[in-house]
């Protein structure tokens, strides 16, 4: 199975054009968290355009997940990628092992998780070093 063919439960999703918040305030700052996903998606040069966009999940102006069908470049790169958007480093998966926003979530969670563990690692090794 490959990404463009993987089980997307879009039961999970709303069109971006039909996401809102809780109030306007709200709608404003999620709009603003996917207008930041979707120009860091347009960053990749395997990304020559997007087709449709979903919104997972959100909080206020702090998180924003969302599904993105794209116009892969002729380097093929799938066609549905979720991109993780807000107060934290922005990151984009492709959708294998994430049917719906939640998995997103958690695979973002784990990948930092893995990359502050390698950081404090290396840290670990130069004082090794220094200290030897």
């Amino acid at each position: 199975m490959t990404s463009t063919d993987v089980a997307i439960d879009f039961s999970k999703l709303t069109p971006v054009e039909l996401m809102f918040g809780d109030d306007f305030e709200e709608t404003q700052q999620l709009t603003a968290l996917f207008e930041e996903a979707e120009l860091y998606l347009n960053s990749f040069a395997w990304c020559a355009g997007v087709k449709n966009v979903y919104f997972g999940l959100g909080m206020s102006d702090f998180i924003g997940i969302f599904l993105f069908e794209v116009v892969p470049s002729a380097n093929e790169r799938g066609r549905y990628h979720w991109v993780i958007a807000g107060d934290v480093p922005p990151a984009h998966f492709a959708v294998e092992n994430c049917p719906d926003p939640s998995y997103a979530l958690k695979g973002y969670i784990e990948e930092t998780r893995g990359k502050v563990n390698a950081a404090q690692e290396r840290e670990l090794l130069k004082l090794a070093r220094f200290a030897s």
